[in-house]
């Protein structure tokens, strides 16, 4: 075999090999995240999230407010949402960029050992974020934000 052929031959098998071990590494990096936001999924049940903002969006809707629950809806992170507006009877309003000028979110979201509890809506006011380790999380915290939250909305939308 000519020299140029065996060279080409051996880089072959090492670009192989190296391709081999990349691909080997993205999976494992990949399963790993797969795991760390499947167990923040967990952690956020476990704790009482879920249900807690379930039943409090389903409290919303029952004293005549338009509340939506979203669990779970961000693929690459565990994640849960509610979104209400703070005015009784009152439907969402889309305006000309698509979005909406009277919804008001409140949001949890982990992609493994951190969390970030934000929350936003058509006023500047209620724009605010948190960041905390996932083991913080607790019912406090969360009681703490969401009631927090409920009342600058309220607050802001209705002054």
């Amino acid at each position: 075999m000519a020299d140029f052929s065996k060279l080409e031959a051996d880089i072959r098998e090492a670009l192989a090999q190296q391709h081999a071990s990349k691909s080997i590494s993205t999976a494992i990096q990949t399963s790993s995240r797969e795991m760390l936001i499947e167990q923040a999924r967990q952690h956020f049940r476990a704790v009482g999230l879920m249900d807690y903002l379930e039943r409090e969006v389903a409290d919303m809707k029952a004293t005549g407010y338009w509340a939506k629950y979203t669990p779970n809806a961000v693929p690459d992170r565990a994640s849960v949402s509610i979104c209400f507006i703070p005015r009784k009877g009152e439907q969402p309003r889309v305006v000309s960029h698509g979005g909406h000028d009277n919804l008001c979110h409140l949001g949890f979201q982990s992609t493994g050992n951190d969390l970030r509890i934000y929350q936003f809506g058509p006023i500047d006011s209620l724009r605010r974020e948190e960041q905390h380790t996932l083991i913080q999380l607790n019912s406090a915290l969360f009681k703490a934000a969401y009631e927090s939250f409920v009342d600058a909305a309220i607050r802001a939308m209705n002054s």
